[in-house]
């Protein structure tokens, strides 16, 4: 999934796998809003003294308690491109930029135009969120495409020691009741096997 250039700066022993332009980088911030509640009433007359200005007179009462509360809200940081290889996982900003081995990640969750991810030693996710839709090959990138190229990209370590593995041979040893006439698989001439490493 290589929708850009690729940036400089890699190792020379990492494949580029994804490159994601025009990515919003969402952290998530606490945002305090302050509510009233209960009611106020109001006594006393109001003069008018010109036209779109008046003066109340008189006392207000107010009931109540005033109460704050927070919550969390995605908030965009930067915009850039994310960058996936086999060995990390990169977002290149203008105002920020991150960097993290795919050992470091600890779980990826699609989030529909995007992935939210987990990292070892940081306490909030980072949501990585596509701007505008990237196409490849007449397909639209989604958030579970690239959590799953983030996963597969997890495991390539793996799977390149296992393709590098010479193949074991099978030598066949013949059976001390060997006959030489008719099918040697029912004579009995393979009898057992054994490795050679």
């Amino acid at each position: 999934m290589v929708c850009g250039g690729v940036p400089a700066g890699f190792d020379q022993d990492e494949q580029v796998l994804c490159v994601l332009p025009y990515v919003d980088l969402m952290e998530s911030r606490a945002v305090r809003h302050s509510i009233r509640r209960g009611r106020s009433a109001y006594g006393g007359p109001t003069i008018r003294l010109a036209r779109g200005l008046s003066v109340r007179l008189g006392a207000s009462d107010s009931t109540g308690e005033s109460v704050s509360e927070s919550f969390d809200e995605l908030r965009q940081i930067d915009n850039g491109t994310l960058v996936l290889t086999t060995k990390r996982l990169a977002f290149l900003g203008s105002l920020r930029t991150n960097n993290s081995s795919l050992d470091d990640v600890i779980g990826v969750e699609d989030v529909g135009n995007g992935i939210q991810v987990h990292r070892e030693r940081k306490q909030k996710a980072e949501t990585y969120r596509l701007t505008s839709p990237l196409i490849v090959d007449g397909l639209v990138i989604t958030g579970a495409m690239i959590q799953f190229a983030i996963e597969m990209a997890k495991f390539a370590p793996t799977v390149d020691a296992l393709e590098a593995a010479p193949p074991t041979q099978v030598k066949w040893k013949k059976s001390p009741f060997y006959e030489d006439r008719g099918n040697p698989l029912m004579c009995g001439s393979l009898h057992e096997s054994s490795v050679e490493e």
